[in-house]
């Protein structure tokens, strides 16, 4: 798990490298890129935690950590299926509403 934490932080650093080097000119796009990528790590520390707690992982070797990665992968793509499955009931609905409940003014 240090080895996550030190790959993270790392990321971090480089991300924040990279983003100096930007033109003042471009300091929007840039922060637009900044919090793209502090939300993907968020949620990649997130969504890695909850895999590790809730599959009682001790990543003590390269093996331990590859069955690790193997399930958070698999967690991973379920997560977006569902999120597909979400999205396309969601799309299907009708959100007009009842037209025959709506009240006609005289006016």
């Amino acid at each position: 798990m240090m080895w996550f934490i030190i790959g993270v932080i790392g990321i971090i650093v480089l991300v924040f490298w990279i983003n100096s080097y930007q033109n003042k000119y471009q300091s929007f796009q840039g922060n637009v890129f900044n919090i793209i990528v502090m939300g993907l790590i968020i949620f990649v520390i997130i969504s890695s935690g909850y895999v590790y707690l809730n599959g009682d992982f001790t990543i003590k070797s390269f093996n331990d950590f590859s069955i690790f990665a193997r399930t958070y992968f698999s967690w991973l793509a379920s997560f977006f299926t569902n999120a597909k499955g979400v999205a396309g009931y969601v799309i299907n609905q009708n959100w007009v509403g009842n037209i025959t409940n709506v009240t006609k003014s005289k006016a």
